[in-house]
């Protein structure tokens, strides 16, 4: 999504914002990046895929979404049981300076 007009960027916005139909819920493609350059915390990236949801406009083709869901699902059994040695290693995550 790219919006070299500020006025229009604004004018959609209010849209989504009063939950009416906006170009912006045809053009989110569920990246996440509304979320990660919001500066007032305000969380878009919520509100927008809700109101896709809500009026049933989809991120992607509904044979992509069937197999995203099917990908997700869990395979094998799941074993309860006393977690007795390191369950994970932190030598795989990287480190940050905050």
């Amino acid at each position: 999504m790219d919006f070299k007009d500020k006025d229009k960027a604004k004018k959609e916005w209010q849209k989504v914002i009063k939950g009416e139909d906006s170009s912006v819920l045809q053009s989110c493609s569920t990246c996440y990046a509304c979320e990660e350059y919001c500066p007032f915390d305000n969380h878009p990236f919520y509100l927008i895929v809700e109101l896709q949801e809500e009026k049933g406009i989809l991120p992607a083709p509904r044979p992509i979404i069937t197999m995203w869901i099917n990908q997700c699902q869990p395979v094998g059994r799941f074993m309860v049981g006393k977690v007795e040695e390191k369950a994970l290693s932190y030598c795989f995550l990287p480190h940050f300076n905050t």
